[in-house]
């Protein structure tokens, strides 16, 4: 990290809302275990015009608490009609815990799938195997508050087009028309509820992807491993911005009710990404290789 990132005003009140966006103390964390193994699991059993995925993946270090994840889905109130976890084709899959596993009765499908691509993993196959449904991508540390769904899918109605997250950034651009370092975005940005190009959605708040919203290229391996593998959220907004999709977010409570998991940050992309500045490198490389300028960010 350089000097100039330490001295942006941006850069502290970013760290300061990085700490603050979970929910993590003990008692936080145990009331919603205990919330969870109260609920009643399941899928959405009644026909409707839209068709719902949750999309998921995750790796060996997080498996024994997945099934926290996946029950905080299973007893949404605006039920899914699919739960799918993907994960690669080498892993064994007698290292998967029958916590896990026996949540299979109430839904949960669980897919091996080739390729090693890391997080894309948590739409990459979902999209190309539900085209016309609705996908909702979660994260693998997190227990969602029941409501998730439901406040995507309100948001979704009054903006059909548009990928609707939980939780967003607002991307800045320079005086020369070049965008800003990561690190001095609007962080966790609130004060809009309407879509525009410049929000940027990120992956743990819950995202929802209405059907085709992305430019065809978005299954072009040879890309995502080119210049992307580790960093999907970036990936997935140049193909929103080459097919013109805005993102809006959906009621900030759904945010601020997710609980982290403990022991789920052993192991993380997040410190090599954004504080080594690897989202700079691999956003001027894409945004170069497509061309893409402020022009696409104009209303």
């Amino acid at each position: 990290m350089d000097l100039h990132n330490l001295l942006s005003p941006y850069f502290w009140q970013n760290v300061e809302k990085h700490f603050v966006d979970l929910k993590h103390s003990k008692k936080d964390v145990e009331r919603r275990i205990e919330e969870l193994e109260n609920s009643v699991y399941g899928l959405n059993q009644d026909k409707r015009s839209e068709e719902i995925v949750v999309s998921f993946t995750s790796f060996e270090p997080r498996f024994d608490i997945l099934h926290l994840v996946v029950k905080s889905m299973l007893s949404q109130s605006v039920k899914p009609d699919k739960i799918v976890l993907y994960l690669d084709d080498y892993v064994d899959k007698n290292t998967l815990p029958e916590s896990l596993t026996q949540l299979v009765e109430y839904g949960l499908e669980i897919k091996y799938i080739p390729y090693d691509l890391k997080p894309h993993k948590k739409y990459y196959f979902a999209m190309q195997e539900y085209p016309d449904s609705i996908i909702v991508t979660i994260d693998d540390d997190v227990m969602y508050p029941s409501d998730l769904i439901e406040k995507l899918y309100e948001t979704h109605k009054r903006f059909p087009d548009c990928v609707v997250s939980g939780r967003a950034h607002k991307m800045r651009f320079k005086k020369d028309g070049n965008i800003a370092k990561y690190l001095t975005w609007k962080w966790v940005w609130e004060k809009q509820d309407y879509p525009s190009a410049d929000m940027f959605s990120t992956g743990v708040g819950g995202v929802l992807y209405p059907p085709h919203c992305m430019d065809e290229r978005i299954f072009d391996l040879e890309m995502i491993r080119k210049y992307s593998l580790a960093a999907d959220d970036i990936w997935l907004k140049t193909m929103e911005l080459l097919h013109g999709t805005n993102v809006v977010t959906c009621d900030k409570t759904v945010r601020k009710n997710r609980v982290l998991i403990p022991a789920s940050q052993k192991v993380t992309l997040k410190s090599s990404n954004v504080m080594q500045d690897n989202n700079d490198k691999i956003l001027k490389e894409l945004f170069d290789y497509f061309s893409i300028d402020k022009s696409f960010f104009t209303e």
